[in-house]
């Protein structure tokens, strides 16, 4: 129930921070539903801080599902400012297009404020409706 489901965030929290991938493994094994889904949203949330490059090697092995779209999104969310080009890659991954395109305008925008050249570029390839292509591209910077 929703007590069970507080305490097993609770621990994958606390896990997250001091073994992400022992956490992760334990995470990993959850039968697919809303409790995976929030432990892999509260794993990634505190992974992603600590080492991005790490959160991007398990997520690459999630199978396609509601907890590696959970996982994509917070990781998306977490890396957004930090790593802006990595959030918005990892944004395109995802499946719903409301989310996936909310997600890659956030990062899209912030990429633009530190690299506006490569974030421009990317813009124009990208998988976002011709709407907000226009709208990233015609921002004052």
């Amino acid at each position: 129930g929703e007590t069970q489901d507080r305490a097993v965030q609770s621990v994958v929290s606390a896990w997250s921070n001091s073994d992400p991938q022992g956490a992760a493994a334990w995470v990993a094994a959850f039968p697919e539903g809303k409790n995976r889904e929030n432990a892999c949203r509260t794993l990634v949330q505190q992974w992603a801080q600590q080492d991005p490059t790490g959160v991007v090697g398990w997520l690459g092995r999630l199978p396609a599902g509601a907890s590696r779209e959970a996982a994509v999104g917070a990781f998306v969310d977490s890396t957004s400012y930090q790593e802006p080009e990595l959030a918005a890659r990892w944004a395109e991954t995802m499946t719903d297009e409301n989310q996936r395109n909310h997600r890659l305008e956030n990062a899209v925008r912030q990429w633009l404020s530190q690299d506006p050249d490569a974030a421009q570029q990317w813009i124009a390839t990208s998988s976002l409706p011709e709407a907000a292509k226009t709208r990233l591209l015609s921002r004052p910077r």
